[in-house]
């Protein structure tokens, strides 16, 4: 578990500074909410699942790969929104951000939220 673990850390470690020096290339500065939108893009998404399960029926990796990747993948969708909520609670300290709001509806809490930072 511990090897899944420090591999699922690697990889959204290393998709989190990619996201941000893309951001930061494509929109010309660095600021607290491109934080926000990196560790949102940093979990493995579902289609690795896919992407896994047709190489293994290709038999272009081995079995130990397959569960690996599957097990990357899943332990990092299930840490995204911990990750999320502590990036929105260490960028904007001063907000009330819970855990409650941020599962009932996200999207909507976090446009309000950054419409009511922009105006402050």
């Amino acid at each position: 578990f511990s090897m899944i673990f420090a591999i699922t850390l690697c990889v959204v470690v290393l998709k989190v500074f990619l996201s941000m020096s893309t951001l930061s290339v494509c929109v010309g500065r660095l600021d607290t909410p491109m934080w926000v939108v990196a560790v949102g893009l940093a979990h493995v998404s579902e289609f690795s699942f896919v992407l896994a399960s047709r190489a293994r029926r290709l038999l272009i990796v081995s079995r130990e790969v397959y569960l690996m990747i599957l097990s990357v993948a899943a332990l990092s969708m299930l840490l995204a929104p911990l990750l999320w909520q502590l990036t929105l609670i260490s960028a904007y300290p001063t907000s009330s951000f819970s855990l409650c709001k941020l599962f009932r509806a996200p999207l909507t809490f976090v446009l309000r939220t950054a419409s009511k930072l922009r105006r402050q």
